[in-house]
């Protein structure tokens, strides 16, 4: 079931800090950058975290020792919502993958990415908008 909200703190579980990529971007050229998620791609299966760059979304893949192994065109986002449930602190979290699962004691749990979302429980639909997670009624 959806459910709408007017004020939500969206928890995103970064592969790396964002403030440590945008360092190593600001190195190969990229500004004015602003960390929107973490997600898998249609082509990339791993959990990217997400970029928006003046109209651009960049999907930024990295080694074990966080440096940038890969930049991915990552547009497409734009066409996948997110599925997010509350967790038992009253923030709300979303699956980062097809394989993830995030659970909680009271057996809410969201799973399944962008692209197979399944949820427990009621949930809240985000949506990019010009580089920012934004909850809508679109489900």
């Amino acid at each position: 079931m959806l459910i709408s909200i007017s004020a939500f703190n969206l928890v995103h579980n970064p592969v790396v800090h964002p403030s440590r990529l945008l360092f190593r971007l600001e190195k190969l050229g990229y500004s004015h950058l602003n960390y929107v998620c973490t997600t898998e791609l249609l082509d990339c299966p791993e959990p990217l975290d997400i970029f928006y760059h003046g109209m651009d979304y960049i999907g930024i893949k990295c080694a074990s020792n966080d440096e940038i192994t890969d930049i991915f065109t990552a547009d497409d986002i734009v066409n996948y919502n997110f599925r997010a449930i509350v967790g038992d602190d009253g923030n709300y979290y979303y699956s980062r993958s097809k394989d993830e699962t995030i659970k909680f004691d009271n057996d809410v749990y969201v799973k399944g990415g962008r692209f197979d979302p399944k949820s427990s429980s009621d949930y809240v639909i985000f949506e990019f908008i010009k580089g920012r997670l934004v909850p809508t009624n679109k489900d």
